[in-house]
């Protein structure tokens, strides 16, 4: 029995798997990839019984590198989220999805690209999904490449990015 005003801690803590995607990229936090924890509590005549705790998933130093590289190379941040699908070689039941518009350099050939990363102990997998535009239509193309997390400083996130582009127009920004 608590007393009025009185206050009770319970130590909570929560292992939070290796997969998990960030939320949080340059210390900015994206848009739509809101991560939380419910807590519920019964106590009798509570105003507050449940409340979401938020979570930030800090991006690793792969995340940040192939951020940068995307900006680099003239790609606009458009969006980031969650889709409530489990991916081959995922234990989760979610993926991020982090969009791309093209720049004007690349505007032609592509709308869009969408980042999905798949994460263990030891490397990065990175899954491209390029929104190809053609005469009238537009088709998906699909790429995907790893980076042990070992590799990450001597890593060329340009080089791996541009391979799915044809590379007449994948070069440094104008």
């Amino acid at each position: 029995e608590l007393a009025p005003g009185a206050q009770y801690q319970v130590p909570v803590q929560l292992t939070v798997p290796w997969e998990t995607p960030p939320n949080v990229i340059n210390n900015q936090q994206l848009p739509n990839c809101f991560m939380g924890v419910r807590a519920e509590l019964e106590v009798a005549r509570s105003r507050d019984p449940q409340d979401v705790d938020p979570i930030y998933v800090y991006a690793l130093p792969a995340h940040e590198r192939l951020m940068q590289a995307f900006l680099e190379l003239g790609f606009i941040f458009k969006d980031a989220d969650f889709e409530n699908e489990r991916l081959p070689g995922s234990p989760l039941p979610f993926f991020q999805e982090i969009e791309f518009i093209s720049s004007l350099q690349y505007s032609r050939h592509f709308n869009q690209v969408e980042v999905t990363f798949l994460m263990n102990r030891d490397s990065l997998d990175v899954l491209l999904e390029i929104d190809k535009r053609g005469f009238l239509s537009s088709t998906d193309q699909l790429s995907r490449f790893s980076v042990g997390l070992n590799e990450v400083d001597q890593f060329d996130w340009t080089t791996a990015l541009c391979k799915p582009i044809p590379s007449d127009i994948c070069s440094e920004p104008e």
